[in-house]
């Protein structure tokens, strides 16, 4: 196994029949799996999740939580959310939904130690959560495990794609994380029936008014005992072997198992290598991105979202701007990382990319492996969350083949590097047009009071018209440009990401031999901004030449013909 992953020798794991682990591909079948599950458990549930949403999706499933716990007095009930992201909305919160299970459930809330004093008391909804939250996507029914990077939310459930792994049959790997969850539990806050919130009662220390050093020894030696229970195996893999290997990352409390599987995993100068890597939130820690850009010399490649695939895509307030600033994370990680390291959007219209994993494999062995949880590798599951992953590592065919199975990867073919430029400058002009054509009224109905002169108004006026004309020529071409170009893997479609009216992205989907060549079309080779028409219609968009990235050669050259007309491109 060696040859394939780094170093496991201090990592407890669980051999267990390939035929237990069964791959869930849609929401529906995730939501319908937990649906199945709650209605014919015998002995435990228990669930972690970051939240639980309050749709009727929602309410059906805490619905048969309550009936199951009803039915069988022997039936035990646990369930560990995050404390700030739980008590968020207050009669729509995830703790208003979970009373009806009390007092037969017990119901637990993590609190970040590390958001405590001044900074918790000014520190505003949604903002608070930027600080540290309890990650971990785990759901166990009695001997079934279902781990996941998705929450138990009606967007989870319908339309927002993420991995799911279901392990059947497996005792020892369900009583571990059940042991680790109620772990978790002994030291958060616990709910009572009338809706309010105490101190666990193992839990001696107050995770943000105690001490600070106190409550990390607690969590901390509670933890490492739980992790260091596991025994370890050889690591040594014989004929049609299967073994999962739980990685516990949780940085405010010195456990980083994680970390070190990665760091060893990105440093390694394994040519045979290849390693994909997914998440809805590309955003690699500094240490990372150095070890695969200057250390390591595997391939890889790396899924995420699209802007509009992004769980953040026409969110209210500042929100809506973190697509783009993901787009320009990508754009400085595919800058710095070398040639083998390739770059993939994952684009669906109308759905959301949430996925989270890697998958591991090598040329020279029969080992395979994938790792699928709760973390999306960035500086918060690193140093602020608690995650829980779950290394699979198989040499048993038909697993390895269900196991590689990664949804669509949209391939960026070009890039225009100023497009988040071109849409400030499309906002401040139509806001700019707004402004004067608001205020013509007003200085006519100041001409009428007798306040200004008629030449002042006929001077705003004047202005207005301008305003409104320099509109109408600069929507000429922002409200047509293209930011981005993406190609499916079999060239025959492509995604063409552009600039509206409003200065927000819209996307067409186009088929490849609809497009019309550059050389091909009536556009002037040597201007700033040529056309991107297509065969099937009149209506043509705009590609600029300089300060543009061709990301994929051979798929650019398909799709405009001569590229030497892009200017300062990077191939």
């Amino acid at each position: 196994m060696h040859e394939v992953l780094p170093s496991l020798t201090n990592n407890g794991s669980f051999t267990v029949p390939a035929s237990s682990i069964h791959i869930i591909d849609t929401p529906e079948e995730f939501y319908n799996c937990l649906l199945e599950l709650a209605k014919n458990v015998r002995n435990r549930i228990t669930l972690s999740t970051l939240y639980i949403g309050d749709g009727p999706l929602e309410q059906a499933f805490v619905e048969q939580l309550r009936k199951s716990i009803n039915d069988n007095s022997d039936l035990s009930l646990e369930i560990l959310i995050d404390y700030f992201r739980g008590t968020r909305g207050g009669e729509k919160s995830s703790v208003a939904l979970l009373k009806r299970l009390l007092p037969r459930a017990s119901v637990c809330l993590f609190h970040t130690p590390t958001l405590r004093g001044f900074l918790k008391r000014i520190l505003p909804e949604r903002s608070n959560e930027i600080i540290g939250l309890q990650h971990m996507k785990l759901y166990i029914f009695d001997d079934s495990v279902v781990i996941s990077g998705a929450n138990l939310s009606e967007t989870y459930f319908t339309n927002r794609q993420d991995r799911y792994i279901r392990i059947d049959n497996c005792k020892e790997l369900a009583d571990f994380l059940d042991k680790l969850v109620k772990i978790v539990q002994s030291f958060s806050f616990r709910l009572k029936p009338d809706g309010s919130l105490v101190l666990h009662e193992k839990c001696e220390v107050h995770p943000s008014d105690g001490s600070a050093v106190e409550y990390w020894e607690i969590a901390h030696s509670r933890l490492f005992n739980h992790i260091k229970s596991l025994p370890v195996n050889e690591n040594t893999f014989g004929p049609d072997t299967t073994r999962i290997f739980p990685l516990i990352q949780m940085g405010i409390f010195g456990i980083d198992q994680e970390h070190k599987f990665l760091t060893d995993l990105f440093g390694s100068k394994n040519t045979t290598l290849k390693i994909t890597v997914a998440s809805g939130y590309l955003n690699f820690v500094d240490e990372y991105i150095s070890l695969i850009s200057k250390v390591g010399t595997f391939s890889m490649d790396v899924i995420f979202a699209s802007p509009q695939a992004n769980g953040f895509h026409e969110g209210s307030g500042l929100s809506r701007y973190i697509p783009a600033m993901y787009v320009n994370l990508s754009k400085h990680f595919f800058n710095t990382v070398r040639s083998n390291v390739r770059l993939f959007e994952y684009s669906r219209p109308l759905w959301s990319f949430h996925g989270k994993g890697l998958w591991i494999s090598s040329t020279s062995s029969d080992i395979a492996a994938t790792l699928v949880g709760s973390s999306n590798y960035g500086f918060r599951s690193l140093k602020r969350d608690l995650e829980l992953q779950l290394l699979i590592v198989t040499n048993n065919e038909k697993l390895k083949t269900q196991l590689n199975k990664v949804d669509f990867r949209g391939i960026p073919v070009y890039r225009f590097q100023n497009i988040v430029i071109g849409s400030i400058i499309a906002r401040l002009k139509l806001l700019q047009t707004i402004i004067a054509a608001a205020v013509v009224p007003y200085y006519f109905w100041k001409y009428g009071l007798g306040e200004v002169q008629l030449e002042r108004c006929l001077l705003i006026s004047g202005l207005a018209i301008f305003a409104i004309g320099m509109l109408v020529a600069a929507t000429r071409y922002f409200n047509r440009l293209i930011g981005v170009i993406s190609m499916n893997q079999t060239n025959e479609v492509i995604r063409v990401g552009y600039l509206s009216f409003w200065g927000s992205r819209r996307n067409q989907i186009i088929p490849v031999k609809d497009v019309v060549p550059i050389s091909d079309s009536d556009s002037n080779p040597n201007d700033v901004i040529v056309k991107f028409c297509r065969y099937s219609t009149p209506k043509f968009l705009y590609l600029s030449r300089i300060k543009s990235e061709i990301v994929d050669k051979e798929r650019a050259e398909l799709l405009f013909g001569d590229l030497t007309i892009f200017k300062n491109k990077a191939c």
